[in-house]
């Protein structure tokens, strides 16, 4: 058993603790620390704004995020969280910025809330028309709700890479209105996204791949 560590009056010492927040106010945070058993019987109350006190975020009170939520920081701005290549989370503001979700949530913007979770997606194609939002970006929406950005790239079921081919078909088994996808090697063009091996999963902003593909001429 490792000795009980001995402390001296007077000396200083830095305290890290893990708290849960129960409530803040006045400058005084108010939580919990300690196992998960015992968390009620050690309250801690924290003057935030006295010299020397730092409090460091840790993780947003709806948990990390997930790809395919919509997130807000604290001045409401939306941000969409995508999973990147090297499997990390990564948040992207339509605006063109892209951060690790744990950067926007840490830094001046945050904290972050849960605007959207993600809808419950199922093995097959989603049933229903996709809707463009013509508002200057490529997000488009599908029949679940889920927001997407078709700026980006998606791996499909058997890991291969696709991109928006820059359209939408009602050409497909139920005449449903889909984007278009390509193959990034394009081996197969200006596919219906619901005729793709589902289930598919949009890639991050450091994803090998990258946001954009060399056209061919």
């Amino acid at each position: 058993m490792a000795d009980t560590p001995v402390f001296q009056p007077n000396e200083r010492v830095r305290v890290t603790v893990d708290v849960a927040v129960h409530h803040a106010s006045d400058g005084v945070l108010h939580g919990t620390y300690g196992t998960q058993q015992n968390l009620n019987e050690q309250l801690l109350s924290i003057v935030v704004t006295e010299p020397g006190v730092t409090v460091q975020r840790l993780a947003p009170a709806d948990g990390e995020p997930r790809p395919g939520q919509i997130w807000a920081d604290r001045h409401n701005t939306e941000w969409y969280a995508s999973m990147s290549g090297s499997r990390d989370v990564w948040l992207n503001c339509w605006d063109g910025r892209s951060q690790h979700w744990r950067n926007v949530h840490t830094g001046p913007t945050g904290p972050i809330t849960l605007v959207r979770d993600v809808p419950p997606q199922a093995d097959g194609p989603l049933k229903g028309d996709w809707t463009y939002q013509e508002d200057g970006t490529t997000r488009a929406v599908d029949p679940s709700g889920q927001v997407w950005d078709l700026g980006r790239h998606v791996t499909d079921a058997n890991g291969d890479r696709w991109h928006w081919a820059g359209g939408f078909t009602t050409e497909t088994p139920d005449e449903s209105y889909q984007p278009l996808m390509t193959r990034d090697d394009w081996s197969r063009q200006d596919v219906p996204i619901g005729l793709i091996a589902w289930p598919v999963t949009a890639c991050g902003p450091d994803c090998p791949c990258g946001k954009g593909v060399e056209s061919r001429g």
